[in-house]
């Protein structure tokens, strides 16, 4: 018996794998922060590698689609022992739409050895795990930490009825996963209620990367020591003050607070907007990038605040959730705008006279010169191979002078945008390759650069085993990008960004009574061409800059004031090139991509171009490299004015929100005059220019003027909590009773004639004096 027993159990073994199948790796793929994401919103990739009972040493491919013209291609090595977990996660601009639709679109393949020397392998299952999305507009609020404050907090969503708020609580290990800012890009704002310090250092730059990227951070903690003590709002302070039921009821409007608040005895830092009950500092908003940080004077889990649903009119008032939506992107700039531009090579060049020479002499040779000699050595017979054998030689002699460029080694063309700031420089730039061989092409990348190959079309880029495609690999001490498989004499893209180190421009300017003087130095690493004072629509021309130089400024200005930079229609994106107009519809694409980059700044930038500068992935060959670099950096200029001061709606960041899609669809020329709007209420505010806000300005008088009938307008009074409906035409002198930490905000009510034509936005207008 025990030897039939020990025969089954052997038979089981041996033949338990071919009644069963192979074993396989599993690969579960996860989509966004715990399982959520936002429609058209960076998301983050986690995979699951779940190994089989063998060994495994490999790559995992992605394949993405990044928008709807880039892919993203990545290469992750794998080693596993049998039976091993690990995850590994990659990030993508936008969720591909047959993951969302819940079809079987093939995003992942593994590979045995490498994916240049092994098959795929073929024992391993995916599974993509589809993510719960939210609508591109929502406002999404993560609260960390505290369950009684989210509760709390719920109540924002009555308060905010224009607009889809939802209020979510995490566990602060939550954070743990966090490596990019693209793992926290579902959130328009996060409530931190332990100290900053206590997350890592890999985590506080994801931070900070995700609100100078437009996320909203509120902390009740010091931020020294992180990496946000550069931009802290706050001083530090032990010492504490109260505020009272009553104080807190009438800077809310509303009656059931009962508790008093404890605060901590604290000043806001230079450039960061307070707020204050009746003296008492109780927040502080500092703007880093397109985001902010906003720190409390008090504890976010007091029980005043966690514990009281009217908690939650406390916080609107320090919080932003006038965020605009559609607002171009660098890579959607550099995908629709440079590319399409960059990828224009120069085509073959021949003078006409030059053509007819070579004509000419080519019908002389074949003609009585070779009748003549023939006949002279009697051989006229052998004319019927002469002629077509010279001719032959001659047309592919013709040939190679014409396109010997394009045949001895493949030609780059670059435009790039590199941003100069305080603590890091950033570079964007497109590259174009025109291949003189089919194959692949190998481009080396720093370890923090991030790229994107082109397709051209929609998802043109997803059939990469049999296809064009790119991908990007790490190697030892840098990453590799390679186009595969790319045909002869054709067109390849691909844009990028990362960091970048070419100095800083020394910028030495003051704004006095309407003209800007200084100096402006080159300390980079380049010289600079074109160098211009770029402030609202106006260019002042400074000259070309080399290394070391300095020019003098002393310009006029036109609005008076240093601004931040609008981008004039002209120079958009819709001219259509010509050979004479290229480098002029260049310069135009990246002033518009520059433009992207520095319109949170709020500030006037300073550019200048090379032809020079090192810049984007490097070829691993030879080429021939045309290069157009734009070089932009914001700068604040001291300010002193004697006369007085007129400020307009063009001088001014101009907020909207409204509860239909739309908006503000589309501006029809220079500043802000003419819009095509949706009918919708819409909540607008203007902020101040930065060169406004760091002054102390006394304003006089407020002037606002509606046109024609499509839009009705009420005006926020900050003294009564109220807005007060406004004539087609007001002025006042009570400024203060309408700005509040330099804003100004409104309610329109844009009716359906704007259907009929488009709307020119009502005229506003501030004056005063800077106080002496």
């Amino acid at each position: 018996m025990k030897k039939y027993v020990m025969l089954l159990i052997f038979l089981v073994t041996m033949f338990a794998p071919l009644m069963y199948g192979s074993a396989e790796m599993n690969i579960d793929v996860d989509y966004g922060f715990e399982g959520k994401g936002k429609q058209d919103t960076p998301i983050a990739v986690t995979f699951t590698i779940q190994n089989d009972e063998r060994t495994f040493d490999g790559e995992l491919v992605t394949t993405y689609a990044n928008n709807y013209l880039l892919q993203r291609g990545e290469v992750i090595p794998l080693q596993l022992a049998p039976n091993e977990v690990v995850r590994k996660k990659v990030y993508l601009n936008y969720l591909p739409y047959e993951i969302i639709d819940n079809s079987t679109g093939k995003f992942v393949y593994l590979y045995d050895d490498s994916i240049e020397k092994g098959d795929e392998s073929k024992d391993y299952r995916v599974t993509h795990n589809k993510p719960e999305l939210t609508s591109y507009d929502a406002f999404m609020i993560g609260v960390f930490g505290d369950k009684q404050l989210a509760s709390a907090l719920q109540q924002l969503r009555a308060i905010q009825q224009s607009r889809v708020v939802d209020i979510s609580e995490y566990e602060i290990t939550s954070l743990e996963s966090v490596q990019q800012l693209e793992d926290l890009a579902l959130f328009n704002m996060i409530f931190l209620t332990q100290e900053l310090d206590t997350l890592t250092e890999v985590q506080q730059k994801a931070i900070l990367g995700w609100i100078q990227n437009g996320g909203q951070l509120v902390i009740d903690g010091d931020v020294s020591s992180t990496a946000l003590e550069p931009y802290k709002a706050l001083t530090a302070s032990s010492a504490t003050k109260t505020i009272n039921a009553e104080q807190l009821q009438q800077f809310t409007g509303q009656e059931r607070f009962n508790k008093v608040l404890t605060v901590h005895d604290v000043q806001p830092i230079q450039g960061a907007h307070s707020f204050k009950i009746d003296e008492t500092v109780l927040a502080a908003r500092k703007q880093i990038g397109s985001g902010a940080l906003i720190q409390t004077a008090f504890s976010l889990t007091d029980a005043t605040v966690s514990q009281n649903d009217n908690a939650a009119y406390l916080m609107a008032k320090l919080l932003d959730f006038d965020v605009n939506f559609n607002t171009s992107t660098p890579e959607s700039d550099l995908s629709s705008n440079v590319v399409p531009v960059n990828a224009l090579f120069a085509s073959f060049e021949f003078s006409l006279w030059k053509i007819v020479v070579v004509f000419g002499l080519y019908i002389f040779l074949l003609g009585p010169v070779l009748y003549f000699f023939l006949k002279r050595k009697d051989k006229r017979e052998y004319a019927w191979w002469i002629i077509p054998a010279f001719a032959l030689v001659v047309s592919v002699a013709l040939f190679l002078v014409g396109a010997k460029d394009r045949i001895v080694q493949p030609q780059i063309q670059q435009m790039a945008v590199v941003k100069i700031s305080d603590n890091a420089s950033e570079q964007y730039f497109a590259q174009s390759l025109l291949s003189n061989r089919g194959g692949d092409y190998q481009f080396s990348l720093t370890n923090d650069m991030k790229v994107a190959s082109y397709g051209g079309q929609s998802f043109g880029l997803r059939d990469f085993q049999n296809g064009r495609w790119g991908y990007v690999k790490q190697q030892q001490d840098h990453k590799t990008l390679t186009l595969k498989n790319v045909p002869y004499w054709d067109v390849e893209s691909f844009i990028g960004s990362g960091a970048i180190d070419i100095g800083k421009l020394d910028v030495q300017l003051v704004n006095e009574n309407g003209m800007v003087t200084g100096t402006v130095r080159n300390d980079l690493t380049i010289d600079l061409k074109e160098v211009q004072i770029w402030t609202g629509l106006q260019f002042i021309n400074i000259g070309d800059i080399k290394q070391g130089e300095s020019k003098h400024v002393n310009e006029k200005l036109v609005s008076s004031l240093l601004v931040p930079n609008t981008l004039p229609v002209d120079q958009t994106y819709y001219d259509r090139p010509t050979p004479e107009t290229i480098d002029e519809v260049r310069k135009g694409r990246l002033l518009g991509l520059a433009n992207t980059l520095v319109m949170d700044d709020q500030s006037p930038v300073i550019i200048g171009y090379s032809n020079t500068a090192d810049i984007g992935a490097q070829f691993a060959g030879k080429a021939k490299m045309q290069s157009t670099v734009l070089v932009v950096q914001p700068f604040t200029a001291s300010v002193n004015f004697s006369d007085d001061v007129t400020i307009n709606g063009d001088l001014m960041l101009m907020k909207y929100s409204t509860d239909l899609y739309g908006g503000v669809k589309d501006q029809l020329i220079s500043g802000q005059d003419s819009y095509y709007l949706d009918p919708a209420d819409y909540k607008v505010t203007y902020q101040l220019p930065q060169s406004i806000m760091v002054h102390n300005f006394s304003w006089e008088s407020l002037r606002y003027e509606l046109y024609g009938g499509a839009i009705s307008s009420q005006i926020y009074n900050v003294k009564t909590n109220q807005y007060e409906s406004l004539p087609s035409e007001y002025s006042t002198d009570n400024v203060d009773d309408y700005i509040e930490n330099d804003m100004i905000q409104f309610k329109w009510h844009v009716s359906d004639a704007v259907y009929s034509d488009n709307v020119k936005l009502p005229m506003i207008e501030l004056k005063g004096a800077m106080k002496q």
